[in-house]
């Protein structure tokens, strides 16, 4: 037998362990799924920071040694609305519908197609989620399948803050859970809004190069409104110090994820739980001349971290390198939970990548920009590609190379401009045809289930810089 072939059949027989221990065996207890997000957090902020050398995640370093880490992790949008549709449906926000634009047009998830919590209840589980800011609002169908879903609206000025979130995570676990059902399995939605504007850590997280800024920027910083006007300019202590308040809030939140893990651990639940910390977006400091997010697709907006903790720790410590999209996450919990396959998933399970049975590139998407309607990326390997909706502007990048995405390749490589967009047509394609085949819901995007925001949920998208 060839060496070839016998390492093929031993990642056949290590994939069929893992779906024998993930599948719904009745001899295994049934898993349960916690989902910890971090709003806005950048993929670079955890772990160490170069320029502070130093960590502002050591509670999530720790952890992350009981963790599978993905390290090439691409958000399907740089703001919240269309990236968490994603996240809890596996699709892409070309199918799920929940989207907008900074004229104030917002979608929903549509309602024919199944949510993660809606499909986890049906399989028995208690449902939980815990969320703050108005693109998490009901009305855009996030609630659908959580007995409980605890949202907080907030704006800019009043946002809950983590302290608040784990502590009514615990509490819920505590009594409705560990008291009322402890044999039921659960699924926790924790959502932490604190790194998002407006930058304001509590005085114990500051960092020195916020206390010994001499400028005139005050905190909490939230002149978002004076940037995109062009009414503030920004020097580079400036800069410097916009930057420190938001890493104070990564930090703060890192603590309070600590303090959380502590409490599982010490209830006994942390054994049995799929755990999953990631971000639906990042945010931009002026590495391509914007600031906050849903403006562009570069990396420091659509690259995300993703940990995920096994039960029994399996695989804690293992690296996945492969490029992979938030739709995964869908897929892989529904595997983890024994629950069945939704063919409508764009997504596909992670277990297969952390076990190495499963090689080749696909091409992972992100696109729904907030500011700049159309604009769309692929990434394809190393090789990452931006185009508008009209195909004036085209960028191509090779981000091994060039991971900050400086040096514009497309102009020497137009046949792989041409494969991209190619990849790109087939994409829409099947996209249509997926929600016209299997749900029912129209391809046409003006006819989906769409949002009339008014009142205060309107004031608060306006507090936040969101609409117009």
């Amino acid at each position: 037998m060839s060496v070839p072939l016998t390492r093929v059949l031993i990642s056949f027989v290590l994939l069929f362990f893992f779906l024998l221990c993930f599948t719904g065996c009745s001899r295994e207890p049934p898993v349960n799924i916690i989902l910890l997000a971090i709003d806005t957090l950048r993929w670079d902020r955890v772990g160490i920071i170069r320029e502070y050398g130093y960590s502002l995640t050591p509670e999530i370093d720790k952890f992350t040694h009981e963790c599978v880490k993905f390290e090439s992790v691409t958000s399907t949008s740089p703001w919240t609305l269309p990236s968490f549709g994603s996240i809890l449906t596996g699709v892409y926000p070309e199918i799920h519908g929940a989207s907008g634009s900074f004229t104030g047009n917002f979608g929903s998830i549509q309602r024919g197609l199944p949510t993660l919590p809606e499909l986890l209840s049906e399989h028995g589980y208690k449902t939980c989620a815990i969320v703050n800011g108005p693109f998490l609002s009901p009305i855009f169908g996030f609630a659908r399948g959580f007995e409980v879903y605890d949202f907080f609206e907030g704006n800019n000025y009043n946002m809950r803050k983590a302290e608040e979130v784990v502590g009514k995570g615990m509490s819920w676990i505590s009594s409705e859970i560990l008291v009322s059902e402890p044999s039921r399995p659960f699924f926790l939605f924790l959502h932490f809004f604190d790194p998002h504007l407006n930058y304001d850590p509590p005085e114990d997280f500051m960092l020195e190069t916020s206390r010994l800024y001499g400028g005139d920027l005050r905190m909490p910083f939230d002149r978002l409104g004076d940037i995109r006007t062009g009414g503030l300019k920004v020097d580079e202590a400036d800069k410097g110090f916009i930057r420190s308040l938001y890493d104070g809030e990564v930090g703060y939140v890192d603590y309070q994820i600590g303090s959380f893990i502590e409490f599982l651990e010490e209830n006994g639940v942390i054994e049995n739980c799929l755990i999953i910390i990631t971000s639906d977006h990042g945010e931009e400091f002026w590495e391509h001349g914007g600031f906050e997010h849903g403006h562009t697709l570069f990396e420091e907006l659509v690259h995300v971290p993703l940990l995920m903790k096994f039960p029994g720790g399996r695989y804690g410590g293992e690296t996945v390198a492969e490029p992979v999209s938030l739709v995964d996450i869908f897929p892989t919990v529904l595997e983890v939970a024994g629950c069945e396959s939704v063919k409508l998933s764009q997504g596909r399970s992670l277990s297969p990548l952390i076990i190495g049975s499963l090689s080749g590139e696909r091409p992972v998407f992100s696109g729904s920009t907030l500011y700049k309607d159309g604009r769309r990326s692929i990434r394809l390997g190393s090789m990452k590609y931006i185009s508008s909706a009209i195909g004036t502007e085209k960028t191509l990048f090779d981000l091994e190379t060039d991971p900050r995405e400086l040096l514009d390749l497309s102009q020497d490589q137009p046949e792989l401009i041409k494969r991209f967009e190619s990849e790109l047509n087939h994409f829409d394609s099947l996209s249509n045809q997926l929600v016209s085949e299997r749900t029912g819901m129209s391809s046409d995007r003006s006819v989906r289930d769409s949002v009339h925001v008014e009142g205060e949920l309107l004031e608060s998208l306006r507090s936040l810089g969101y609409v117009q």
